[in-house]
C-alpha cells in the first residue's frame, strides 16, 4: 500500500480487506440504513458484509443471476436492492428478506448499470443494446424505452429533481433526459474514447441548490473515462431546460478510469482507474489529497460510505478494501459547557493582539486569514482570540493597503486575476486566451456562467489549461521581492 502525503491534512489507511467471491468484483454499495456493504461479481452472486469488520452476513453468498452481475444499487431508503446483468435483466430485492420481488425484463443486451431517483420511485437502466430504460419500481413497469444513443450505454443517473436524467454511452457522448417527456434536452462530447462513470452530485454535495422558485437548479456532475481522464459539469436547469458545460479537467490517472464518486458533503471525490490506482480529490483546490496503490487488478468501483467516513474499492483481483479517510486535524466533538474553540488560533494570532511593536510577516498573515476564510467557510465557529485578531487587523488595513499597492505595481497586470484582482497562486488559461486564479474561473462556471470574464463574449470551451509559464514568473518575483 502506497498512501502519498496528502493535502488538507487527509490521508487513507486500510481498515480491512474482504474475500470471497470467485470471479472479478464488479460494483459495491452502502446500505444507507446499516453499516452493510453489498458486493457482486462475475460469479453471479451477491455477497453482504457487516462494517467495520467484514463479517460476511447470511444469505451470503446470494446467487441472483444466470450471468455477470455488472452493478448493484441500494434504493435510497434502503428497503430495497436492485442488481443488474450480462443476463439483459434487473432485479430487485427486498433487504427485509433478501428476496427477489420482481425480474425487470425488456433491454436486448447486457445491463451495465442501473440507479435510483432520489426518492426512490424510478429505477434507470443502461445497457449494451444502445437504449435507457427508466422503469416505475412500484408496479415495475417500464414507462420510458430512451434511444437516442449510437452505442452501448455505461452509465446513467438522476438529477435530484427527478425527471432529469443523465447517461453516456461508450462512443463518449453524454445525454441528458426528460424521462417523462421523454425527450433528449442536450448531447455533448464527454470523453472522446468512452464514457465508464458518472454521478450528478445530490444537493447536499453541491453548494448550489435550488434556489428560485421557478425550479431552477444549478448541478455538479463527474464523469471517468477511457481518455484516462476525470472531468467535471456545470449542468443549469431553468425550467424545463437544461445547459451544460465543463469546469474542470482532473488528470493523474495512468489508465481508464472506471468509476468516480462525490462524498456525501462534496467536499472530496474518489476515482478508481485501470492503472490499478485510487485518488481521493479535494474539490475545493482540485488537487489529489490521497493515492491508494492497493489493487493486483484493475479498480473497477469505489465510493464512500453514507458518512463519509470510510471508501470501498473493489477491484478484478477478486477483493473489496475497506479505508478509513483520516483527518490530522479533525472537527472537535461539540461541547456543552464551554463554545468551541475550532478556529485557526496561531502564534500569528497572538502577534496580531499583542500590540503594535509587534512585527508580522506577511505571508504568516496571509496563511492565518487563510485559515480563518476556511475555518468560517466550513461553519466552525472562530475563537475569540482569532475575533480579537481580526478587529485588530482592521485597524492596520490602511498602511497594510498602501504596501499592498506598490507590490501589485511591481507584479504587473499580467499577474493579477481578472476577477479577483489579486495576484495568482495557480494560474489557468481559460477559453478566451485570459489568464485567471483557478478556483475563481470555477466557481464562475460553477454559477453557471458561461461567458469570458474579460471580454464578456461567450466561451466556446470551459476547458482550462495550467499556465505553468506565468507561475514560474509568479514565484520568481515573490521571492525576488
Amino acid at each position: 500500500i502506497n498512501l502519498s502525503a496528502g493535502m488538507a491534512g487527509r490521508d487513507a489507511t486500510l481498515l480491512c480487506e474482504l474475500q470471497g467471491h470467485s470471479g472479478d468484483i464488479n460494483c459495491c454499495s452502502w446500505s444507507p440504513l446499516d453499516q452493510t456493504l453489498c458486493s457482486c461479481s462475475g460469479d453471479k452472486s451477491l455477497r453482504l458484509w457487516s462494517l467495520p469488520d467484514g463479517r460476511p452476513i447470511p444469505p451470503s453468498p446470494l446467487p441472483a443471476h444466470s450471468y455477470y452481475i455488472n452493478t448493484c444499487a441500494f434504493s435510497p431508503a434502503g428497503d430495497l436492492l436492485a442488481t443488474a446483468s450480462s443476463d439483459t435483466t434487473l432485479k430487485l430485492w427486498s433487504t427485509a428478506s433478501w428476496t427477489c420481488i420482481g425480474t425487470l425484463c425488456g433491454h436486448d443486451g447486457s445491463v451495465r448499470h442501473c440507479s435510483f431517483s432520489m426518492d426512490g420511485n424510478l429505477l434507470a437502466s443502461a445497457a449494451s443494446d444502445d437504449a435507457v430504460k427508466v422503469w416505475e419500481v412500484g408496479s415495475l413497469r417500464c414507462i420510458a424505452t430512451l434511444t437516442k444513443h449510437d452505442s452501448s450505454v455505461t452509465c446513467c443517473g438522476f438529477a435530484p429533481n427527478g425527471w432529469l436524467l443523465a447517461s453516456a454511452g461508450s462512443s463518449g457522448d453524454l445525454i441528458f433526459f426528460n424521462v417523462f417527456s421523454k425527450r433528449s434536452l442536450v448531447k455533448l462530447l464527454g470523453h472522446d474514447l468512452g464514457v465508464n462513470s458518472l454521478q450528478i452530485a445530490p444537493p447536499t454535495a453541491t453548494d448550489a441548490t435550488p434556489t428560485s422558485p421557478a425550479g431552477n437548479e444549478q448541478l455538479t456532475m463527474v464523469t471517468g473515462g477511457n481518455d484516462n481522464m476525470v472531468r467535471l459539469w456545470s449542468v443549469t436547469v431553468v425550467g424545463k431546460s437544461v445547459s451544460v458545460c465543463q469546469l474542470a479537467e482532473l488528470a493523474t490517472h495512468t489508465g481508464p478510469v472506471y468509476s468516480c464518486n462525490f462524498s456525501p458533503d462534496g467536499s472530496m471525490l474518489v476515482s478508481g482507474s485501470a492503472d490499478k490506482t485510487v485518488a481521493i480529490w479535494d474539490m475545493g483546490t482540485l488537487t489529489v489529497l490521497c493515492r491508494l496503490n492497493a489493487h493486483a487488478r484493475y479498480v473497477t468501483h469505489c465510493s464512500f460510505s453514507p458518512d463519509g467516513r470510510h471508501i470501498a474499492t473493489a477491484s478484478n483481483d477478486r477483493t473489496i478494501k475497506l479505508w478509513t479517510v483520516n483527518s490530522t486535524a479533525p472537527l472537535p466533538e461539540p461541547q456543552e459547557q464551554s463554545p468551541p474553540t475550532d478556529g485557526p488560533s496561531t502564534d500569528t494570532e497572538s502577534s496580531l493582539i499583542a500590540g503594535e511593536g509587534c512585527e508580522v510577516e506577511v505571508e504568516a498573515v496571509c496563511r492565518w486569514l487563510e485559515a480563518v476564510r476556511q475555518a468560517q467557510s466550513e461553519g466552525k465557529q472562530l475563537h475569540s482570540d482569532d475575533m480579537r485578531a481580526v478587529q485588530r487587523l482592521a485597524s492596520a488595513l490602511q498602511p497594510v493597503s498602501l504596501v499592498n499597492s506598490e507590490q501589485l505595481q511591481l507584479a504587473g497586470a499580467e499577474f493579477i486575476c481578472p476577477i479577483t484582482c489579486e495576484v495568482m497562486r495557480d494560474p489557468v488559461v481559460a477559453g478566451d486566451g485570459y489568464s485567471y486564479e483557478r478556483s475563481a474561473i470555477m466557481d464562475w462556471f460553477r454559477k453557471g456562467r458561461c461567458t469570458s470574464p474579460s471580454t464578456n463574449l461567450p466561451l466556446t470551451s470551459t476547458l482550462l489549461v495550467p499556465n505553468r509559464h506565468l507561475k514560474v514568473l509568479i514565484e520568481k518575483h515573490k521571492s525576488s521581492s
